[in-house]
């Protein structure tokens, strides 16, 4: 990359960048050959790798962007927690953590019962599904999995990863129904 007394880019081929000049005034372009591209490319790899190292993003960030993409599904319904073992204030007395921890969500027409046992790192999932019918997705940060409500609306799901987890019931009639994103 060259660059002139003045600390301006010279005029080389090839392609346009917009740069301000930091004054307020409109954006200039600035043409770099393929050649300083290359070097810019390899500079930013640089850059990326030393915040990766010296302050890499939280897990939890990967896991909350792909749950921002999930926002696609606007139509469905969503369920509201109700009832969360973790925080109910009789258990906050104790420091011993109850197992399992039970969850419940709720939409006018549909409720949701969860049962989460924890086992090191991985976690069953038994959920019970009140005034829907048709197939559970049970989705974390890492994966995404189908299973099938049975004639009484049970379900398990085994070997789950810790993390953020949400359920989408995809109801047969077409109506979807979300959970809210929990912490396991």
């Amino acid at each position: 990359m060259s660059f002139a007394n003045d600390g301006q880019r010279s005029p080389d081929p090839g392609v346009s960048l917009p740069l301000s000049d930091m004054t307020g005034q409109e954006p200039v372009e600035i043409a770099l050959s393929a050649e300083d591209e290359a070097e810019l490319d390899a500079i930013m790899d640089q850059l990326r790798s030393i915040g990766d190292t010296v302050d890499p993003p939280p897990p939890i960030a990967y896991e909350l962007a792909r749950a921002a993409f999930e926002t696609r599904n606007l139509d469905d319904e969503l369920a509201i927690l109700t009832a969360d073992s973790d925080v109910d204030e009789l258990e906050l007395v104790r420091s011993v953590q109850v197992e399992p921890r039970m969850v419940s969500f709720e939409t006018a027409t549909v409720s949701v019962e969860l049962q989460l046992d924890h086992d090191d790192d991985l976690i069953t999932v038994r959920g019970l599904v009140i005034g829907a019918v048709g197939q559970v997705l049970l989705e974390t940060g890492h994966q995404r999995i189908t299973a099938k409500l049975d004639e009484r609306g049970w379900f398990v799901v085994t070997n789950l990863r810790g993390g953020a987890l949400r359920l989408r019931l995809l109801g047969v009639d077409g109506g979807n129904v979300t959970t809210e994103w929990i912490t396991t």
